[in-house]
């Protein structure tokens, strides 16, 4: 098991005053998009602390993959119409697939921005 460098309650975006500004300006955002629908899709915007120092969590796609092989991105991915809940819960479910090693308990959901 790797070390657990990421986490959100220690100092930087752990500040609970920064944290309800972000969830309070993300509840202004119109918030139509809720259930998961065919042919939808959903990125993560993940923000932690790597070692105390606030930071947003990207991810290397590998070489082999045939779309966008090497290059850098937010974790996400196509709605799984049997799956996935809603919106959020694709966000969680490719996330987990993508980067792993996250405590469920661990993830705070601040918000969701309109996509369409």
């Amino acid at each position: 098991r790797r070390e657990n460098l990421l986490d959100m309650r220690q100092n930087g975006f752990g500040d609970t005053t920064i944290l309800e500004r972000l969830r309070r300006s993300l509840m202004k955002m119109p918030r139509r998009v809720s259930s998961a629908f065919e042919r939808r899709a959903a990125v993560v915007l993940p923000l932690c602390n790597v070692n105390g120092v606030p930071a947003v969590l990207f991810e290397k796609r590998a070489r082999h993959l045939r779309a966008h092989p090497d290059e850098v991105c937010l974790p996400g991915g196509m709605v799984s119409v049997g799956d996935d809940k809603s919106i959020v819960g694709t966000c969680l479910r490719e996330m987990e697939e993508e980067i792993g090693g996250m405590e469920h308990d661990e993830i705070t959901v601040l918000g969701v921005l309109r996509c369409n």
